[in-house]
């Protein structure tokens, strides 16, 4: 198991989750399975209005297969 310490754990470049990233997707997915991040870390901000990431991510990927997604970039 890989150690990493807390300047590298709260250094790490946080980005704005995109359900049509695979790897984004992947990530969520090991969350899913092993009630954690991988490495630890959640990879992902928190967007307005959501309170959590897990609900935000649940969201944004449910409007996504429903074809409900709109990306702002």
């Amino acid at each position: 198991m890989k150690y990493i310490s807390c300047i590298e754990k709260h250094t790490k470049a946080k980005e704005v989750f995109n359900p049509s990233s695979k790897e984004h997707i992947k990530t969520f997915r090991h969350f899913m399975e092993h009630g954690r991040w991988p490495e630890y870390v959640c990879p992902f901000y928190l967007e307005w209005p959501y309170l959590t990431i897990p609900d935000m991510v649940k969201d944004k990927f449910a409007r996504y297969t429903l074809g409900l997604y709109k990306n702002v970039d």
